[in-house]
């Protein structure tokens, strides 16, 4: 997939097997906005095997916001994909980059996730943007085997505890 806006593939609560598997998204997420060139929210999901290169956002996206009503478990396996700027996306970032984001990004619930053997590299943004990054408390997530380097405004990976939220009465 190439030369996408928006989101590229979105698989939303799907009570089935999603599987994305040996694709390339290039140049994706092009809208400026907070776009994904795969995002899945579903039972027994398999993310594997892609390249990710030159995206505005995020590469992978998986899980439930913690304020969203999440009909059927959400579980898969995120694994053996490829994520990274070439060398003039990356020099160039500020043309096209957001904050606060993550190649592969995990909203809070899930139900047996596992990020594994990933390889994310030269990723950069505004602000704030981690190789992989648990966002608001995501829980049930199992994350090994991955390199991540070349991640110069944030952390490789990050996994926080939101106290504000874990007290919300929807979290």
């Amino acid at each position: 997939i190439h030369n996408c806006y928006r989101d590229c593939i979105v698989s939303d609560n799907a009570s089935f097997a999603t599987r994305i598997e040996d694709n390339l998204f290039s140049e994706c997420g092009k809208g400026m906005l907070n776009s994904f060139c795969v995002i899945c929210r579903g039972s027994d999901y398999r993310i594997s095997h892609n390249i990710a290169k030159n995206f505005g956002y995020g590469a992978i996206g998986v899980g439930v916001w913690y304020k969203t009503y999440k009909p059927n478990p959400c579980n898969g396996v995120v694994s053996d994909n490829e994520i990274y700027y070439d060398s003039a996306y990356f020099a160039n970032y500020k043309s096209h980059t957001l904050m606060d984001a993550g190649a592969i990004y995990v909203w809070t619930q899930n139900d047996n996730s596992v990020i594994i053997n990933n390889n994310v590299h030269h990723y950069t943004g505004m602000a704030d943007n981690r190789g992989i990054y648990l966002d608001d408390g995501a829980c049930n997530v199992m994350v090994w085997g991955n390199v991540v380097n070349n991640i110069p405004n944030s952390y490789c990976i990050d996994s926080r505890s939101v106290h504000g939220i874990e007290k919300e009465a929807e979290s």
